[in-house]
């Protein structure tokens, strides 16, 4: 491990239990909002100094701090599962829905003839690009890691939001508790709408790299700009935001 290397080789021996007192101590602070006071007797991991002597928790500390650990995975499992994917079993359960669950491929309504519509129970009205068939209906565990992947990016989007668009560089921890509990309620319209913005545009960047185009084949729908994709396209950014706002808020 990086940072390490100075320690004598009985404080290697006890790193592991060293290490799980830090991170207890590291979530103590971030509850209490106070100032971390540098070790003087061993060589301090790089990933130890996040707030120096005297000063107090810095908004832009804690989201580093989310971003360059682990932790930026633990709101993937929050945007899929208790956002798309529980959007999707909603859908489901809506006798007017035309989903109808997992299949190997994604099928929409144009995809299917009448005969198809009428033998699923497709309602005529459906819209046409209605999924009816996805393969990505599944809880996040049981999908592949370039969707696992995906799936960090509202997380991500929410993170330099807030700390490079919304917060300035002096903002608190509480200035972020206050903007994270205004986006949760919905009472900063202003914010959500860019948050929602910015996650679109990663997320079609993101698409674009792995070989998704809006024309072609096997064209997607949902690459216009995010003020012009229908109503149900566009809570998809609001439905995997939220959870990832309130996982980082759960985190404080």
């Amino acid at each position: 491990m990086r940072g390490l290397s100075g320690i004598s080789t009985l404080f290697k021996i006890l790193h592991h239990h060293f290490l799980s007192a830090v991170e207890s101590g590291l979530q103590l602070f971030f509850r209490l909002q106070l100032p971390v006071k540098p070790f003087s007797t061993i060589d301090t991991p790089t990933f130890l100094h996040i707030v120096t002597e005297g000063d107090c928790m810095k908004a832009k500390d804690f989201l580093n701090t989310i971003l360059t650990t682990e932790k930026l995975e633990g709101a993937a499992v929050a945007s899929h599962d208790e956002g798309w994917y529980a959007a999707k079993k909603r859908d489901l359960s809506d006798p007017n829905n035309p989903f109808k669950g997992w299949g190997e491929k994604r099928i929409r309504v144009r995809d299917l003839d009448s005969t198809k519509h009428s033998e699923l129970g497709i309602p005529e009205n459906a819209d046409s690009g209605a999924d009816v068939f996805h393969p990505l209906f599944k809880p996040l565990s049981e999908l592949d890691t370039d969707t696992r992947g995906k799936n960090v990016v509202p997380l991500a989007v929410l993170c330099y939001g807030l700390g490079d668009f919304l917060l300035s560089p002096e903002a608190s921890l509480e200035d972020l508790i206050q903007q994270l509990d205004a986006i949760i309620d919905g009472t900063d319209k202003s914010a959500v709408n860019t948050r929602m913005r910015l996650n679109h545009a990663c997320f079609q960047a993101q698409e674009i790299r792995v070989g998704a185009r809006p024309f072609g084949e096997n064209a997607r729908d949902d690459f216009p700009l995010f003020s012009c994709l229908k109503g149900e396209v566009a809570e998809l950014d609001a439905w995997t935001l939220l959870p990832a706002a309130k996982w980082l808020r759960s985190q404080i």
